[in-house]
């Protein structure tokens, strides 16, 4: 979710929090649509940045993603070992641009084109998220709020 933690309720308290836990990275890449397949960021909005006020405390809109800070701090505190939170986001799209074309083949989707925000199949998933298909990542957390294609 692409909402930022400064927004969310009580958001000034939880930013100075985010001083308390130097053991957790934060990284968030720029908004990229693409019809191309990218292998690495075109750009990024937040570089690897220790967790701290100013790397929580971005302005509206800008970084870090509130529902990834929250559940990520949960899972450090938890897990008790340094942790990295990447936050690739777009608020309000629909699940078939975050997708593979091939995930979207396998789920028989009819390729109907979408109204608003990215407006065809597979641009995020090229942009945003097949970057990080060379990261070793233990985990992927994917928080799908908006809309999604109706038949």
């Amino acid at each position: 979710m692409e909402m930022t933690v400064p927004m969310i309720f009580n958001g000034s308290a939880e930013v100075e929090e985010g001083n308390m836990y130097p053991n957790i990275r934060l990284f968030t890449p720029n908004l990229v649509q693409t019809n191309t397949t990218l292998y690495d960021f075109e750009s990024i909005m937040q570089p690897w940045s220790r967790a701290s006020n100013v790397s929580l405390g971005g302005t509206t809109w800008s970084f870090f993603s509130a529902v990834c800070w929250l559940y990520g701090r949960e899972l450090y505190k938890r897990l008790k070992y340094p942790i990295g939170l990447i936050a690739s986001d777009w608020g309000g799209t629909p699940v078939e641009a975050w997708s593979s074309e091939d995930a979207l083949k396998r789920c028989k989707t009819d390729g109907k084109q979408h109204i608003y925000g990215p407006q065809y199949r597979s641009v995020l998933w090229n942009g945003m998220i097949h970057p990080l298909i060379n990261m070793t990542i233990y985990g992927v957390i994917w928080y799908q709020v908006g809309t999604m294609e109706r038949g």
